[in-house]
Formats: C-alpha cells, sequence, structure tokens
C-alpha cells in the first residue's frame, strides 16, 4: 500500500456508513496510485515476470527450431519446439489477459460488501500462513449490498445446500449449490437466481483471500469488503486491501462468527 494513502480517520455509526466511507477510501486510493489502486498483492508483478520468461523461453526454442532444420534438417526437433513456441504464446496471452482483468477490476470495480460463505480449512488455522480461497456472496444491488444481516442470511442458506438432499433443492439454485458442494476454485462468479435473494444484481464469486489482508491473519468474521466488476466474470472478485476498510473500532459494525449461528467452515 502507497505510504501516502491516508488512514481512515472518518467516524461512523452503522454499516452503510461504513460501506459509504470505504468506497470513498477506495477512490482515494485510485487517485493517489492510479497503477495499482492501492494494492500491494503481486499479482501485476507476477504476470509481468512470467510475460518476460516466456518471451526468454520462447526465442532460443525458436532460433534452435530453426538453427537445427536448416542445417540438419531436424524435423522432430523442429516439430517438438513448433508445439512448445505454440504452448509458450498461449501462456503469454493468458498472463496478459489476466493482468488486463485485475487492472480493469482495481480502476472500474464497485466497492461491495460480501458475506463469507464458506472457506478452505486452512484459512481458519491461527498458526498456517497459508492463503487458500474462500467463497463469497455480493451484491451490486444498493439496498442488498448494504444490509450486512440480509447477506449473511443469503449465504447461510447457500451453504446449507451443502447438507441438502438434491430433490429438495430448488433447479435454478442448482449451479450455485453445485459450487458450494463441489469446493473446487473456479477463479469466477456465479449469478444467485431472484427467486433466492429478489433480486437480478447478486453473486457469488470464490477468491484467494491473501493473509495481509485479513484483519488477524486468518478468516475471523463473516463480512469482508471486496472490489467487483459488472462487466468481468473471470477474477470478478478480490479483496480488498485492509488500508481501505479496516479499523479495529469498526468491528462492531461487522460480524463475527461468535454474532451468529453461521457456519461458514468447509
Amino acid at each position: 500500500m502507497p505510504a501516502i494513502l491516508p488512514a481512515i480517520t472518518d467516524d461512523v455509526n452503522d454499516f452503510p456508513e461504513l460501506l459509504a466511507l470505504v468506497r470513498k477510501n477506495n477512490a482515494q486510493a485510485r487517485k493517489l496510485d492510479p497503477l495499482d489502486c492501492g494494492f500491494e498483492e503481486p499479482a501485476f508483478e507476477i504476470s509481468t515476470q512470467a510475460e518476460v520468461w516466456i518471451v526468454r523461453l520462447f526465442v532460443p526454442v525458436a532460433l534452435g527450431a530453426i538453427v537445427t532444420l536448416i542445417f540438419t534438417r531436424g524435423i522432430p526437433f523442429f516439430a517438438i519446439a513448433s508445439v512448445a513456441m505454440v504452448w509458450l504464446f498461449w501462456l503469454f496471452v493468458i498472463f496478459g489477459k489476466n493482468k488486463k482483468r485485475l487492472r480493469k477490476v482495481r480502476g472500474e470495480g464497485t466497492v461491495v460488501a460480501s458475506a463469507l460463505i464458506m472457506a478452505n480449512d486452512l484459512l481458519f488455522d491461527e498458526e498456517s500462513d497459508a492463503e487458500a480461497p474462500g467463497c463469497l456472496l455480493f451484491s451490486f444491488d444498493e439496498t442488498l449490498g448494504a444490509d450486512r444481516a440480509r447477506l449473511i442470511e443469503l449465504a447461510d442458506r447457500i451453504f446449507r445446500f451443502r447438507s441438502t438432499p438434491a430433490g429438495d433443492i430448488p433447479a435454478d439454485c442448482g449451479e450455485i449449490a453445485h459450487v458450494v458442494i463441489d469446493e473446487t476454485f473456479h477463479d469466477t462468479r456465479w449469478k444467485v437466481p431472484r427467486s433466492f435473494c429478489g433480486n437480478d444484481r447478486t453473486w457469488i464469486a470464490d477468491c484467494i483471500m491473501p493473509r495481509a489482508d485479513l484483519p488477524k491473519g486468518y478468516v475471523d468474521r463473516r463480512i469482508w469488503f471486496g472490489l467487483a466488476h459488472p462487466a468481468e466474470r473471470q477474477s470478478a472478485f478480490e479483496l480488498l486491501p485492509l488500508a481501505m476498510w479496516w479499523r479495529e473500532d469498526f468491528d462492531r459494525l461487522m460480524s463475527s462468527f461468535d454474532e451468529d449461528e453461521g457456519e461458514a467452515a468447509a
């Protein structure tokens, strides 16, 4: 996080005010740090380094294939090298697209409050430093998105699909039920049916939950602030850095596991 990003000093009295304050701070981060929008997480750096190494590998493989073909007529090596070059080019495109998506989410995404549905067991371990994914529910609907209790209620109902007989799961909830039952990380999002939440702007998403963005270094609460982009489904949700949303006295406006009956561990 850039040192110039100001600390949150405003006082708030309820959850909607806290959400508005987090959005204000995120807007400041975008102005002060337009390249990375206040994020320290090295996604861009990793993608850039990967692109550099792909280019470094691509060039000698291509030259080696050409020289071998010209001077030794090494057709088998040329064929293998050609496949390798195609694979390296594909990786280069993938990393480039991922970096573009992340920059779009960070630069244009909407700050949303999310409710944890479930998370990898490692994230609940206070002694572990492993980063792992979680699954969260969020909404672009302003009324639902600012209603902490309702977000948690919907997240709990989705989590209960894990123990619901298949025949009792509503047909239009089959996709989101499969997500929480399957537990596979997809780095994307799925729409929650209107019949379930009352609008067409609510989603569940999985994302990596970096330890640096968890106030206590592990998952200890249900509500998390993140960035989501209405037009992007891949890399569609990302936790906000702590400096944009957390201050210890704000915990009273959020929700710990001790304050509700929902079980989020998976």
